[in-house]
C-alpha cells in the first residue's frame, strides 16, 4: 500500500527509486532526483501524499492518544 503510493508519486516527478525499505515505524528510500527539484521538495511531496492516503484509510491514526 505505502510502497506502491511512494512509487506512484515518485514517477510523477521522474524520481528513480534505487532502493526502498518499508518498516512499521519508518521508511528508508534511496532515489535519484532530477536536478530541477530539491531534495526537501521531493521529500515533502512524498510524505504529504502518503500521509493523506494512510489517514484516509486508517482513521484511528488521526486520534491523539
Amino acid at each position: 500500500m505505502v510502497e506502491s503510493r511512494i512509487e506512484q508519486v515518485c514517477s510523477w516527478y521522474d524520481v528513480v527509486i534505487e532502493e526502498i525499505s518499508v518498516q512499521p515505524d519508518h521508511i528508508r528510500l534511496v532515489c535519484s532526483i532530477p536536478p530541477k527539484y530539491s531534495v526537501s521538495k521531493i521529500v515533502s511531496i512524498v510524505k504529504g501524499n502518503t500521509a493523506v492516503q494512510i489517514f484516509s484509510k486508517q482513521n484511528y491514526l488521526k486520534e491523539k492518544p
